[in-house]
């Protein structure tokens, strides 16, 4: 039997391309357990499953983030030795929230201090970052971006960008985009599990809520 570490912290420094430290409390002094480098890169590897998310499930974010604080379920990812990290569970919503902060960055970069989201890349479509930086403009869609789709979403990617940057939520209230810096989500955490037909959060890494004490789970090594 291994310890498998269980960390919970705020999202703002999950998601912020900034050097960045998580703590707990000991004995009243500080414990760094987790740091995160500026310019790491979140990656969803080739095994994962396309996008799924649809305007409903964006939708339901964007309320739970008008609504305050919340959980943001658990997520897992495997760390390299270059500054990246496969995400292994949170895929939708790891990219669903990076696109989030880039139409927050496009619209209101100038009107306040926002958070500056790492790298997110993407093994089955290797043109992602560069829509993502350009805002999904259809006008720069080239034979090469196409080709780099392997599984034929960059419409899907379109349509959820286009939701996204015309909510009237991320248009017009910068009282809204201040919860992006906090703790954010609910129910559209839950996820089926594949061994199970019961639907709950998977363990692992806990991103979503304020900085709390170590959390330990038992786990089988092979």
């Amino acid at each position: 039997m291994g310890d498998l570490l269980g960390i919970i912290a705020p999202l703002k420094k999950f998601m912020s391309n900034s050097n960045e430290e998580v703590y707990v409390s000991v004995g009243g002094e500080k414990r760094v357990i987790l740091s995160l480098n500026k310019d790491r890169i979140y990656d969803i590897p080739d095994f994962q499953r396309e996008i799924r998310w649809s305007s409903d499930n964006v939708a339901l974010l964007i309320e739970d983030i008008k609504s305050g604080p919340k959980f943001l379920g658990n997520i897992i990812l495997t760390k390299h030795t270059d500054n990246r990290y496969s995400i292994i569970d949170g895929q939708q919503r790891i990219t669903i929230l990076t696109m989030v902060l880039h139409c927050i960055k496009q619209l209101h970069e100038s009107e306040i201090d926002i958070i500056n989201p790492c790298k997110l890349t993407i093994e089955s479509f290797s043109k992602f970052p560069k829509l993502i930086e350009q805002g999904f403009n259809q006008n720069l869609y080239t034979d090469d971006v196409y080709e780099s789709d392997k599984l034929k979403q960059i419409f899907k990617y379109t349509e959820l960008w286009k939701y996204i940057i015309d909510a009237e939520e991320i248009k017009n209230s910068i009282n809204f985009i201040i919860p992006v810096q906090g703790t954010i989500t609910s129910r559209y955490g839950v996820r089926n599990p594949t061994v199970s037909t019961v639907s709950k959060f998977h363990t692992g890494l806990d991103i979503g809520t304020t900085e709390g004490k170590e959390n330990y789970r038992k786990f089988r090594g092979m």
